[in-house]
């Protein structure tokens, strides 16, 4: 039978971490955190780390160390919580042995994150008390019964989010506009809850739009709002509460494509996919709804000029050579490249800035078309607005107007597409709802499901075009209003290049070897010859 010999610890070693006249106090810290930044929230999130600081003060056997603390964070996303990610970094360096805590839910509501944290915590020795439930992890009944709350807790926070997205699906599906007022130029939240117009920060808007109109890059337009100095969208202020001027172009993009300065809200353009990642995904209209309020709120841009500013983006994304508002409308007449701006000679006494077809060399058969210089440009131009005779053309012109503004027939079949496509959605609707209540077969009615998707599509891609359509005639009859008002007004000064009515008024102008064709929005054209 086998002897067992008990060795007791050296008393030395014992008095080492022990003393006998020395009081060994406990270093205690505390973790709190609110989840929304609200100010009824903010009374919590003050009376927390007042609550802990004096309960750990207050005992002769604790050591205070620190209250840990986030505010208007969710819980479950540790990585952005830098108060609970310094208390873990604390807690690596041994700087407390005791860690106070609210409860399960305000430490986190992701259960793999919890038990991770909380097991790290235990590992390096350090014991964390929930008060709501009165629980220690250190001892091994608490971290069962811990990694059953964590999972409540998590569910709760599923169920949470679940009401919040059905919140605000419900609101857009009744049209209610929700804009994020701190970071959006032009707007604020009205008494009722709606957008009203702040016209200091409408004229900013107005003033990008008509910028970019005259013919102006998006680059240009950022340049010129950073040396005046008008105040950014988000209004970012530095530590002296000076504001911070740094437009950049994808912000200009933002304000010259956002459908809201038109009086339209489109609504659900992202959704959060997981709630635990909290990911914005990019709503591709395939999974859930995307809602459309027409006129929803005071427009800041008119509707055409809006709709001719899309249709000028498409045109400088396509061929825009971004150097020169000139380059942007020369097309090749051989081969129908857009003309680029080239520098000759750029760092001696005959520097020249010239415009030629930008593949005017990269073909097997060079193009013959001419390579200008701006005066050469400008010169023609103007001699092709002195050739506009007025008498005659304004009627001919307005008559044009009547074809192109009769859209009767058009908006009759954006009508039916629009019923068809709500058709859809209601019919995918109910065909999930049976799904759920298994009156349909889950085989069955996924693919009646795939077709409905595939009809969706292709109708959707009907309307698109026609709705594109509507949009364009828009902007034509737009410019040719313009193009009337030029003429009625005499605005044209023979002999003149007009950079205006190069911007607003002209489509392209086709460069040959001997001529240049001027092409009007209004559909008026002409031929200049060149030397």
């Amino acid at each position: 039978m086998p002897t067992v010999t008990r060795i007791e610890p050296k008393l030395t070693k014992v008095l080492e971490e022990f003393p006998l006249d020395e009081h060994k106090l406990i270093s205690v810290a505390a973790y709190a955190r609110v989840s929304t930044d609200s100010d009824e929230q903010f009374t919590s999130f003050a009376a927390q780390v007042s609550y802990y600081t004096q309960l750990i003060e207050s005992n002769p056997d604790y050591k205070f160390v620190k209250v840990y603390a986030d505010e208007g964070i969710s819980g479950t996303m540790l990585k952005k919580r830098k108060g609970f990610n310094e208390m873990m970094a604390a807690a690596r360096r041994h700087e407390f042995d005791l860690l106070f805590t609210k409860s399960l839910s305000r430490f986190a509501r992701n259960t793999v994150d919890s038990i991770s944290a909380i097991r790290e915590l235990k590992d390096l020795g350090i014991d964390v008390y929930f008060e709501e439930q009165r629980l220690h992890t250190i001892n091994a009944t608490g971290e069962l019964i811990i990694t059953i709350l964590s999972a409540l807790a998590q569910e709760e926070s599923r169920n949470i989010s679940e009401n919040v997205k059905w919140g605000i699906r419900k609101s857009f599906a009744d049209g209610k506009v929700i804009i994020p007022y701190k970071r959006f130029l032009g707007y604020e939240k009205g008494k009722d809850g709606s957008p009203v117009i702040v016209e200091e920060e409408a004229e900013v808007v107005r003033l990008i739009y008509k910028m970019f109109w005259e013919g102006k890059s998006t680059h240009q337009i950022a340049k010129y709002l950073n040396e005046h100095k008008v105040p950014m969208p988000s209004r970012k202020t530095d530590e002296n509460g000076n504001f911070i001027f740094k437009w950049q172009v994808s912000t200009i993009v933002s304000i010259l494509t956002n459908e809201k300065y038109k009086g339209d809200a489109i609504l659900q353009k992202t959704y959060i996919d997981d709630f635990l990642t909290h990911k914005q995904v990019k709503n591709d209209g395939n999974n859930i709804p995307i809602y459309h309020v027409k006129e929803s709120h005071p427009f800041i841009i008119p509707v055409e000029e809006w709709e001719m500013v899309q249709i000028e983006m498409k045109r400088r994304n396509q061929r825009y050579s971004g150097l020169s508002f000139l380059g942007s409308k020369l097309i090749c007449g051989d081969c129908g490249s857009c003309y680029g701006q080239k520098v000759w000679h750029s760092t001696d006494k005959y520097r020249k800035v010239i415009y030629q077809c930008n593949y005017k060399f990269s073909g097997k058969n060079t193009c013959k078309t001419k390579t200008l210089n701006e005066e050469t440009i400008k010169k023609a131009f103007a001699k092709s607005c002195s050739m506009i005779d007025p008498s005659g053309l304004i009627e001919d012109l307005e008559l044009g107007l009547e074809t192109i503004e009769t859209t009767k027939e058009l908006e009759d079949k954006i009508l039916e597409l629009v019923i068809e496509c709500d058709a859809l959605n209601e019919s995918a609707r109910k065909l999930i709802e049976d799904k759920k209540k298994g009156i349909v077969d889950f085989d069955e009615a996924d693919e009646r499901y795939k077709v409905l998707i595939k009809k969706h599509k292709e109708v959707s891609g009907r309307l698109k075009i026609l709705e594109d359509e509507r949009s364009r005639k828009a902007a034509i009859s737009k410019r040719i209003r313009m193009f009337i008002e030029v003429l009625r007004n005499n605005e044209i000064i023979e002999g003149t290049f007009q950079e205006k009515l190069w911007t607003m008024l002209l489509e392209k102008a086709m460069v040959y070897e001997d001529r240049i064709e001027f092409i009007y929005y209004s559909g008026y054209k002409n031929t200049v010859t060149i030397d």
